[in-house]
């Protein structure tokens, strides 16, 4: 290309070809940056003696693990004018959960969950009660599973990822799902993440339910009610492109897709 013919005329044309320039680098950029992605997923599936699933040109990469006789999925999201970027382990509970869970810090649920009225439960310890929301089906749940004897250990785990951007610990009838809202691409990073999840997948599953919880009321909430946070929807509501589930907006930016189990949904529509 001659330059110097496109200095003769005119900005435009320059602008143009350095525009160019700026689109290839970021291919360049982004190709390299893929690729060291993918490397250090198959790095972390040797080491966890998972497999590394490649998502091709038009799906992103992520791993599958076992964490014992329970199936693991670790994914990936770069993010969208729609919804925030995070990293994700998500395990197939099997419907051996013993209710509906929900942690997050305090300052990331508050803006949503108090908004509409939804629980706010305590442990019985006071730092942790002040850094996080907890909300649970059936309430007495969250005190079950913190009970004295086992409070610290839930502790520890919960606030492994703290160091991390908006983490959250999410039980229901199915899954149990470990986010965090950055996407990782340090294999320590992604290490730590999957061993929270494992740990926080048995901590939650070896706490027989308590005398007086009836398990068999513990469901997602259907009809006029939002799955993430369980109160009444309202004529903002949003749906799944996918599966139509509604859900609040604030709850769908919150989980970041459908939190519909097995649906793979990204896209929400009025």
């Amino acid at each position: 290309m001659n330059v110097a013919l496109l200095a003769k005329e005119g900005p435009p044309a320059i602008v143009f070809l350095f525009a160019i320039v700026i689109v290839i680098v970021v291919v360049i950029v982004s190709i390299r940056q893929s690729r060291a992605h993918k490397a250090t997923l198959r790095n972390v599936a040797r080491k966890c003696g998972g497999t590394f699933v490649d998502g091709g040109a038009f799906s992103t990469p992520h791993l599958e693990l076992r964490f014992g006789a329970r199936s693991a999925r670790v994914e990936f999201w770069s993010g969208s004018k729609n919804s925030s970027q995070y990293t994700k382990v998500t395990v197939d509970v099997g419907g051996a959960s013993p209710g509906i869970l929900h942690i997050l810090e305090d300052g990331f649920g508050q803006s949503f969950l108090k908004l509409f009225g939804a629980q706010d439960l305590e442990i019985g310890d006071a730092q942790f009660d002040h850094d996080y929301v907890i909300k649970a089906t059936p309430p007495t749940l969250a005190r079950w599973l913190f009970r004295p004897e086992r409070r610290l250990e839930g502790i520890r785990v919960v606030r492994r990822l703290g160091n991390y951007l908006n983490p959250t610990f999410d039980l229901d009838a199915r899954t149990v799902t470990v986010m965090v809202r950055q996407y990782f691409r340090e294999e320590i990073d992604i290490l730590t993440l999957i061993e929270c999840a494992r740990d926080f997948t048995t901590f939650v599953l070896e706490a027989a339910a308590p005398s007086g919880i009836i398990l068999e009321d513990v469901k997602v909430a259907s009809g006029g009610e939002c799955p993430v946070c369980g109160t009444a929807m309202n004529h903002e509501a949003v749906r799944c492109e996918s599966c139509r589930t509604p859900h609040h907006p604030e709850c769908w930016q919150y989980m970041g897709r459908c939190s519909t189990y097995a649906c793979k949904g990204t896209r929400s529509v009025a």
